[in-house]
């Protein structure tokens, strides 16, 4: 309980009573957060689009079997490759609308914004989560287990999509833009 009081300490003052860290107690300016914002959110999209384009080869049985499954293997070491910079960025994105209100969805609110950036908090370590246990099943050799998680990788990446970008609007519509 001590880390999430830490965390909650974090997120209301901006400042807490045991944090020194590598920077110390000094946060990064709010210039420095918006100097790489833009580019952790193309590190983030373009992967996204790279990762939409070869996952559904890869749940597809006569691809996924083509040529004793090299095309899968090499598909899937660049999808790989494009989840973990995709990933990166999206724990970057995220701490920054969490600790730094990047996230302007909700312009007259930093509460709402706050719930919203809360929200990918789950999404993120799940995702991280099904990558590396994903990979590291394939490289045990447990295909079973490598499949259960690459679909629910797949499902985590199709649920972020749906809530966080096609329902937000549909809220916005009906709750207004200040539901924080």
């Amino acid at each position: 309980w001590g880390f999430v009081g830490h965390v909650v300490q974090l997120l209301l003052a901006y400042d807490c009573d045991i944090c020194t860290g590598i920077i110390g107690k000094k946060w990064p300016s709010s210039s420095t957060i918006s100097k790489y914002y833009p580019s952790a959110f193309w590190l983030h999209a373009v992967p996204a689009g790279i990762i939409s384009l070869l996952s559904p080869l890869q749940l597809t049985e006569q691809i996924r079997k083509w040529n004793d499954y090299k095309a899968h293997r090499w598909i899937g070491r660049v999808v790989l490759i494009a989840s973990c910079v995709h990933q990166t960025s999206a724990t970057y994105l995220t701490i920054s609308n969490l600790f730094f209100n990047r996230s302007d969805v909700f312009v007259t609110s930093w509460a709402a914004n706050t719930v919203y950036a809360l929200g990918f908090v789950p999404f993120n370590i799940y995702t991280w989560a099904s990558t590396i246990l994903g990979w590291r099943c394939a490289r045990q050799g447990l295909i079973v287990e490598h499949g259960a998680w690459m679909y629910r990788l797949s499902a985590m990446w199709l649920i972020t999509v749906i809530v966080f970008r096609w329902l937000n609007p549909i809220a916005i519509a009906f709750f207004g833009t200040e539901w924080g």
